[in-house]
């Protein structure tokens, strides 16, 4: 193209141009605020791209260790799971243990238990044994204690014109019991025991004794001495009076079973009651289908102990007794 024809068009599109180029300015201008945002965008997009990879990398590094907690909870659980076990076997195996302890334990105690009170049932008959062997020398105290029955002397015959006669025409002796000292003596203790005089009474009947032992009344004053002491309280003493009337006069007392009903009385009183019983007993065997038979089974009742016979015969009690 010539140049006269650039020219040419040059001049005719001029008045096209200077608008174009004023559109062509703004539209750069344009451009150029575009491009700032663009570069604008691109930084905002590097700065949330550089934050976003921060969180996400702070995220990750919270879920690892999340992770890492989980896992030391899982692994702290299992550890407390099985701690938890084995501490339940073994106190499961320690109560078991304990239990079997316990039961071997009852076993024991029962055993002892058992021979405590054989022990306890061996210690009351040996009691038993010491108490009838501390009566006895009680009792053989109380005879040696006892002043010897003083010699009778026969009172020398009296003509008795109106009294019987013997065979050979000589006047039968008095009897102790008719004597007048004698009669008079008992008499008085007699009064005196009414009176609640005891001991003035115990000394004169003790006197009588003394005085006519061969008497028919002998066994009854010597029954009333015992008799007394159990009033007074003196339960040793009484009972060897009554064991005296039962040693020393014959089945012609008639005060026999008296004596022997107090002597258990007097053991009784005494808290001996296997001697007691055995008195009791002896009483029952000895006067069957009397007053004192039954009046026997009644002690016996109240002291806890049958009124079966003992096993040792009457006879054979007697001679052991003499």
């Amino acid at each position: 193209m010539s140049m006269h024809r650039i020219c040419a068009l040059l001049l005719l599109g001029f008045p096209a141009v200077v608008p174009a180029l004023a559109a062509n300015k703004e539209h750069e201008a344009i451009q150029r605020d575009i491009a700032m945002l663009g570069e604008e965008l691109r930084r905002l997009q590097a700065s949330f791209t550089n934050e976003f990879t921060a969180i996400k990398t702070m995220v990750q590094q919270s879920i690892n260790a999340s992770d890492k907690s989980q896992n030391s909870v899982l692994v702290l659980e299992t550890r407390m799971t099985e701690r938890m076990q084995s501490l339940e076997k073994s106190l499961a195996q320690t109560v078991a243990n304990l239990n079997t302890r316990v039961d071997t334990m009852a076993d024991e105690f029962r055993a002892v238990k058992e021979e405590a009170k054989e022990t306890n049932a061996r210690m009351v008959k040996l009691n038993d044994k010491m108490d009838e062997i501390k009566t006895a020398l009680q009792l053989l105290n109380g005879r040696l204690d006892q002043p010897p029955p003083a010699p009778v002397t026969a009172p020398p015959p009296q003509p008795a014109p109106d009294g019987p006669k013997a065979a050979n025409g000589v006047a039968a002796p008095v009897p102790v019991p008719g004597n007048v000292a004698g009669a008079t003596l008992f008499e008085d203790a007699d009064r005196d025991r009414l009176a609640g005089k005891t001991d003035l009474a115990i000394k004169e009947y003790r006197e009588f004794v003394k005085a006519y032992p061969r008497s028919e009344r002998a066994c009854e004053a010597q029954y009333r001495v015992g008799e007394l002491l159990m009033k007074k309280g003196e339960i040793f003493p009484a009972a060897v009076e009554f064991d005296m009337v039962i040693e020393r006069y014959d089945s012609s007392c008639s005060f026999q079973p008296n004596a022997r009903y107090m002597k258990g009385k007097a053991f009784v009183k005494a808290e001996q009651p296997t001697a007691a019983k055995d008195e009791f007993r002896r009483l029952a065997e000895d006067y069957k289908g009397t007053e004192w038979e039954r009046r026997a089974k009644e002690a016996l009742k109240e002291i806890g102990f049958s009124a079966a016979a003992p096993k040792t015969g009457a006879k054979a009690a007697k001679k052991t007794r003499r």
